[in-house]
């Protein structure tokens, strides 16, 4: 498969260099003598010192972190084969909704060849692109963009150009954390100056020649990308046409706004999606986990809309049987006739939240505390294979389903 016949190939072809461009430029403006010499005026010599290294410090973090993310290889992807443990079926482990929808008890076979009587097979293989028929483990998700299973699948992340998985969340949670504090702590000496820039660049655009006669153009609404930009374009073409402004020596320069008006949106984005990483990883789920919860919501409300008009929509239908919310899994039995059981987790458990304080040192922690977030520690990784291969449950979703299995294998005579 071609590397451009993917969707977003060439937003990544593009976005994770533009940003690195940006981490450069953005360094080389807050440690030049412009900024040095305004800090110094207004601030004093200590800043005007301080800011470049505390500068190359925060950036120097963000972009090595990025980088961890942007580089990272290929190898966090599901073993061949499941790990004995599985394969002799001596665990709990999730396993796929058995066809006719009902617990069962299965006989002594391997996890891979229980036949139709025991309901199928309790693992799944995939064969799809890379994966050449690789043991797909629970949590774990094919990737349409990389072309692979991702152990513990989060999210593909088109902003480091890979997929986001449990062994690599401290990376992407600490970055998405530094970035708006980085920005927030660089933009503060300089917001004056910017602010004072933008608005004199503002009040221009409606003499500046350029200006209008870019908004003259008709298709300034359309092109590049709407009325939005629109406005943004005129502003850049009259900000970069400013005379000195008393007062800010040659702080106004275009460059400084632009650096510092894409840090404050960088901030914005990463900030909003840290508040909603961090709610997630607290409740013990991943992204995969919404977003499957979204799609069945969305088949399940096509399916009622058609069934209301008397119609059937088996796409929707199918789309809500496969991204259905219930887990099963398999329980191993003391038993000389049968190895386990099949049973469901009650709809109203989450198997997987251990708790906010468990679910943060299983996913991020990892046993530092407020220490994980330290450059040389957020970039190790987070989960083993080992551990992503079988995820740990809560324990009352394991009382519940020891009870289930105990009380089908009674009732079995």
């Amino acid at each position: 498969m071609s590397r451009f016949s993917r969707p977003g190939a060439y937003i990544e072809f593009v976005l994770p260099p533009a940003l690195l461009a940006y981490f450069a430029w953005a360094w080389r403006v807050c440690t030049g003598s412009l900024v040095a010499s305004y800090l110094a005026d207004r601030y004093g010599s200590t800043l005007a010192v301080a800011y470049p290294w505390i500068s190359t410090a925060l950036i120097a973090t963000v972009t090595a972190v990025f980088l961890r993310l942007y580089l990272l290889p290929t190898r966090f992807a599901a073993a061949p084969l499941p790990p004995p443990a599985i394969s002799h079926l001596e665990v709990i482990f999730e396993v796929p909704p058995p066809k006719d929808g009902t617990a069962r008890l299965v006989t002594h076979v391997g996890a891979d060849e229980a036949t139709e009587a025991d309901g199928g097979s309790l693992i799944v293989f995939c064969t799809s692109d890379q994966c050449g028929g690789r043991w797909k483990p629970p949590r774990t998700r094919h990737c349409s963009e990389c072309g692979r299973c991702r152990l513990g699948f989060d999210h593909h992340c088109y902003f480091v150009a890979n997929c986001i998985s449990s062994p690599v969340l401290p990376s992407f949670t600490a970055l998405l954390l530094l970035t708006p504090l980085t920005v927030l702590l660089l933009a503060a000496p300089i917001h004056r100056a910017a602010l004072h820039g933008a608005r004199l660049a503002w009040a221009a655009t409606a003499t500046n020649p350029r200006v209008q006669s870019y908004w003259g153009w008709k298709w300034s609404w359309v092109l590049p990308a709407g009325p939005v930009i629109r406005y943004a374009i005129g502003l850049l073409l009259a900000w970069a046409d400013l005379d000195h402004v008393e007062g800010y020596g040659e702080m106004w320069r275009v460059d400084i706004g632009l650096v510092w008006s894409i840090g404050l949106m960088l901030a914005l984005v990463a900030g909003a999606l840290a508040v909603w990483q961090v709610k997630q990883i607290l409740k013990g789920a991943l992204g995969n986990d919404i977003m499957r919860a979204r799609a069945y919501a969305k088949a399940s409300d096509a399916v009622r809309v058609s069934r209301a008009k008397g119609e059937e929509d088996t796409t929707a239908l199918a789309a809500m049987h496969r991204f259905a919310p219930d887990k099963w899994f398999f329980v191993p039995l003391q038993h000389d006739l049968y190895a386990g059981a099949v049973v469901l987790a009650l709809p109203s458990q989450s198997p997987y939240d251990l708790g906010p304080r468990a679910n943060f040192d299983l996913l991020i922690g990892r046993g530092r505390g407020w220490r994980w977030i330290l450059p040389w520690n957020c970039v190790r990784n987070g989960m083993s294979n080992a551990e992503a291969s079988v995820w740990p449950i809560s324990e009352a979703v394991k009382t519940h389903l020891e009870e289930e299995a105990a009380r089908l294998l009674e009732e079995s005579g």
